[in-house]
């Protein structure tokens, strides 16, 4: 129970140093053995951007790290088409591509530029989309993301979600001090921004549904943890939970309007509900147990949660408005840190099998439990907002990395500060306010 504990509401030697500036590797450790072929050819005028900006290397390296796709070597390409008239299906047939994706980057006068892409089924020689962006050049990256998104959508049938956000901590060690920050990055850990620095631990970062707003738990007054909302474009933020005890947890509600939260106001650990609005504090657990780590359903109707009031902890569901509850895991002496997936039929968790804690997927309706990974230190497990992967916390090498899995456990992803540790991860939604 004191692991339960500590990975709420305390920072163990999980965090190391945290650099604003560097960037996330994704190294892919399993891929499906069935990964569709596509050919991106490099798009007319790329050559002369930045390397980070090159729009058409941000498409190759997002549907090449989704693991969905395979990537025709450009050494293979036979033409190298810009527009809709240089197209030359065969070129394609001969290298087995069976999507095509093309497009240009051209300077469009006050410092912005317009990109144009096409995407091509080979096999039936049919363009499946084409768009026009215009952008400024801090807007590049964004633009290969959305195009990414396209793609994804096009030939697979699901929304991508390459143009999200995460948000993330790290530590850094000065001296015999330790700075804490608290960043947020695009997927695939470009364009990191702090959120907040601080000397004492910032843990728990949930993003609101709009994306607009971040709640976390901070122990800068003195030790104390509390919990804020802070904006993440103005900075502004406001302390919403610095009851007496402990204040953590921080899960929003799908409207964006409550947050609940485990207290410890009257004793012992239990959840609450608070209205950001009016600031009315409503109890949902009344019992001794420790009732902690609370997940909205997508629905609003249902909070899934942590509780050991069986002895070891398990999952737990209890409808938003309060009242009964309802054990969700029998299998295993622990099941922790739920999340819901989009759907809200099932939840992502951390689970001890052997002795080891891996990413699990939990489904509601028979109460199963289907290892995903195959690391043994797993934390922090985070949807994103197609449902599609899990973004999560890992000990690789005495470090903390990001990694993410599959909802079906074929595609994994080591991602890594080089150097560094970092953890407590958080999928951002859809939403991304400029």
């Amino acid at each position: 129970m004191r692991r339960l504990l500590v990975s709420l509401l305390t920072v163990v030697a999980f965090f190391a140093a945290t650099d604003a500036q560097a960037i996330l590797n994704i190294e892919i450790t399993q891929s499906l053995g069935t990964a569709f072929p596509i050919a991106v050819v490099p798009f007319q005028g790329d050559h002369a951007l930045p390397a980070e900006e090159r729009v058409s290397d941000v498409v190759t390296s997002d549907l090449v790290n989704s693991g969905r796709f395979s990537e025709i070597p450009r050494s293979d390409f036979v033409s190298h088409p810009h527009h809709a008239a240089d197209v030359i299906f065969k070129d394609w047939r001969i290298v087995k591509a069976d999507a095509l994706v093309i497009g240009s980057v051209k300077p469009a006068g006050n410092g912005t530029y317009s990109i144009t892409f096409r995407l091509y089924d080979v096999f039936n020689k049919t363009q499946l989309a084409a768009f026009r962006y215009s952008a400024a050049p801090y807007q590049l990256r964004e633009v290969g993301h959305e195009i990414s998104d396209v793609v994804y959508q096009k030939i697979l049938g699901i929304r991508g979600a390459f143009n999200t956000r995460i948000a993330y901590v790290g530590r850094q060690q000065l001296g015999n001090r330790f700075l804490y920050r608290l960043q947020v990055a695009d997927y695939d850990g470009y364009n990191p921004h702090t959120i907040l620095k601080s000397y004492e631990p910032i843990i728990s970062p949930a993003w609101s549904p709009n994306g607009r707003r971040i709640a976390y738990v901070s122990f800068e007054h003195s030790g104390h943890a509390v919990v804020y909302v802070e904006n993440v474009s103005t900075g502004h933020r406001r302390l919403v939970a610095g009851y007496h005890g402990l204040n953590g947890a921080p899960a929003w509600s799908p409207n964006g309007r409550d947050l609940a939260l485990m207290l410890t106001k009257d004793g012992n650990p239990g959840l609450f509900v608070l209205n950001l609005a009016t600031g009315i504090l409503r109890r949902l657990t009344h019992d001794p147990a420790i009732n902690t780590e609370p997940t909205w359903s997508p629905n609003g109707k249902e909070i899934a949660f942590t509780s050991d009031r069986g002895g070891n902890p398990q999952i737990y569901m209890i409808n938003a408005s309060g009242g009964d509850v309802e054990r969700l895991t029998f299998r295993g002496r622990y099941n922790a840190d739920a999340d819901f997936d989009p759907n809200g039929k099932k939840l992502a968790i951390v689970s001890r099998m052997g002795g080891a804690y891996h990413i699990a997927l939990l489904n509601i309706r028979d109460s199963s439990v289907t290892p995903l990974t195959d690391t043994r230190f797993d934390e922090s497990p985070s949807f994103s907002p197609n449902g599609q992967m899990i973004l999560y916390d890992t000990l690789v090498g005495g470090h903390r990395v990001l990694a993410t899995v599959s909802v079906d456990g074929n595609v994994r992803q080591v991602i890594r500060l080089p150097g560094e540790s970092v953890s407590n991860p958080a999928w951002g939604p859809f939403n991304h306010p400029n």
